[in-house]
């Protein structure tokens, strides 16, 4: 990828994680507010029956949730176009090498932090988030550090690529994607009707999620076109989306529409003729790429601590504006941690990882560099 397109993924990143910190800074100042109803053959919720504040709240764009959606929706794009691209010359034991030392090492460091810091809720919670695993039993998927879920599910799903290619081979990938959408169907009711709705977000429930990136990757690959309308299409999108809060397919299939509504946005995005931009416009483009280089250490390290971080910036005060404040300067904290978790553990990592492979899997050291970033 050419210097602006690297620069428009890692604004993209940078929404991503925007999205998430938002999401759990509003819970951390209001608690839970989301409405979670699954009553039978209800189309709308009830409003009536909740306060008007957690109903503002749940409708609020920055409170969707979906920041992890957008984060699997690239994924799928990062590594199948980074596949078809390599060809030949793609090397499995490669690519899992350079997934595995650009995600494991600074996870490992994080986890061990945040298990002395918080506890590590058991030897089976600890073993389970040691094997990645930890998002598949209701005890464990928020031990620790509840973001680290989507961390586990990122992980199988690079483990289930091959699997989705051989079925790309034998389908097609268009029908792959039905079939894993019919999956997410008929598994988000089954895990919602067992009682264990925090596994909702199961591999098999997401996968369609990061094959929507995979299908984007594909059509750039290609060169064809998935979205060709005007922007205030996708704006009218956003809203509907943000409306669909108000029913349950919000919960049960929102990654799903926010999985197709990404690309869409992406596609555009990626497209989008270069024009002269304002020192402003220069400055947040800028800005926010930096944040999205440093997504993945904020991501690691944000989440437990929130809430005291934002008392404790805001003095305490609930005003709107000292929290305000206090969510400002806490995210500030967070990103400078995150500085130093780029350059001491997750540069390190990978020129480790790099170093890892050439001395004992390389047959020739261009495989390393043919895998998809």
């Amino acid at each position: 990828m050419h210097s602006t397109q690297v620069q428009r993924i890692n604004i993209l990143r940078g929404l991503a994680i925007l999205l998430v910190f938002c999401y759990h800074a509003i819970y951390s100042v209001f608690g839970a507010f989301e409405i979670y109803d699954y009553k039978p053959y209800m189309v709308v919720y009830n409003f009536s029956q909740y306060p008007l504040k957690r109903i503002l709240l749940t409708l609020t764009p920055l409170s969707t949730g979906q920041g992890t959606t957008l984060f699997l929706v690239l994924s799928g794009f990062l590594l199948h176009r980074g596949y078809l691209k390599s060809g030949s010359a793609f090397s499995w034991p490669a690519f899992f090498n350079k997934r595995f030392w650009r995600i494991y090492p600074p996870y490992l460091v994080a986890l061990l932090f945040f298990s002395l810091a918080v506890g590590s809720g058991g030897a089976f919670s600890f073993l389970t988030h040691l094997t990645l695993t930890h998002n598949l039993f209701p005890s464990t998927i928020i031990s620790i550090n509840p973001s680290f879920w989507s961390l586990a599910l990122e992980a199988q799903l690079y483990l289930l690529y091959p699997a989705f290619l051989w079925m790309r081979s034998q389908w097609g990938l268009k029908r792959t994607l039905w079939r894993l959408g019919t999956v997410t169907l008929v598994g988000v009711p089954a895990v919602v009707l067992s009682g264990e709705v925090s596994l909702i977000n199961l591999p098999f429930n997401t996968w369609v999620v990061w094959g929507l990136g995979a299908y984007l990757g594909e059509q750039m690959y290609y060169g064809r076109r998935l979205f060709t309308g005007r922007p205030v299409y996708l704006l009218l999108a956003a809203v509907l989306l943000s409306l669909m809060k108000m029913t349950p397919l919000s919960p049960l299939y929102g990654r799903i529409f926010f999985g197709i509504f990404y690309i869409c946005c992406i596609d555009w995005y990626l497209h989008r003729p270069e024009r002269p931009a304002s020192w402003a416009g220069a400055l947040a483009a800028k800005s926010l790429a930096r944040v999205g280089l440093y997504s993945y250490s904020i991501y690691l390290f944000h989440h437990p601590f929130m809430r005291k971080l934002i008392l404790f910036f805001s003095y305490d005060n609930t005003s709107k504006l000292s929290l305000l404040l206090g969510v400002g300067a806490t995210f500030l904290l967070f990103f400078g941690v995150a500085w130093v978790g780029y350059h001491v553990l997750e540069q390190p990592s990978i020129r480790l990882g790099q170093w890892f492979y050439r001395r004992y899997f390389a047959k020739a050291p261009r495989e390393l560099a043919t895998v998809a970033s």
